[in-house]
């Protein structure tokens, strides 16, 4: 949920900034940046209460701190995409909405409330190929199962991540010139 809210919040920073953004001594990468941080807050309070009753179960361990480099590379993946969304919500105004779509798909082609197992096999490449998935999986055996993720998984989704994170950023700073003249 913080990787949607903050892609969706950040598609539309640059528009609902725009004094902002056309202020020239503005760092407007962090309306991007903000948003991110602000989501992940929110995932560390859940993270807390969710710890808090793992605690109260009994159930609590030192895995927990395997979602920390998970968090890390989540902040970086939803940055790169968040600034991303920012950049083409600028030039295509209706692209909100677009992205908004596209996250509940992703939202749904995520195994987050069904089992992986339960996809269909015509099906897995698609669930290989979505870093959400990998996140997940990561989040999901460090706080359950109380394993390390697999390292393919994880070499998978810091690739997927940094490219993400770097396109995203450069796209955001190439196109930021022209930012003030289309808000």
């Amino acid at each position: 949920m913080a990787i949607q809210e903050g892609i969706s919040r950040a598609a539309s920073a640059l528009p609902d900034n725009a004094v902002m953004v056309k202020k020239a001594v503005f760092p407007i990468e962090m309306l991007v940046a903000s948003v991110v941080v602000s989501a992940v807050v929110n995932q560390l309070i859940a993270f807390s209460v969710f710890a808090a009753y793992l605690l109260l179960l009994g159930h609590l361990s030192v895995w927990i701190v395997l979602a920390l480099p998970a968090l890390a590379v989540q902040v970086l993946l939803t940055y790169g995409i968040g600034c991303l969304a920012a950049t083409i919500t600028v030039f295509v105004r209706d692209a909100g909405h677009a992205i908004g779509i596209l996250l509940s798909v992703v939202f749904f082609a995520t195994p987050i409330v069904y089992p992986a197992s339960m996809v269909p096999a015509r099906f897995r490449p698609i669930l290989e190929a979505n870093p959400v998935a990998h996140l997940v999986a990561w989040y999901r055996d460090a706080f359950t199962l109380h394993t390390l993720p697999e390292p393919r998984s994880v070499l998978y989704l810091l690739v997927v991540s940094s490219v993400a994170g770097l396109l995203g950023a450069l796209l955001f700073v190439r196109a930021r010139p022209h930012f003030a003249d289309l808000i």
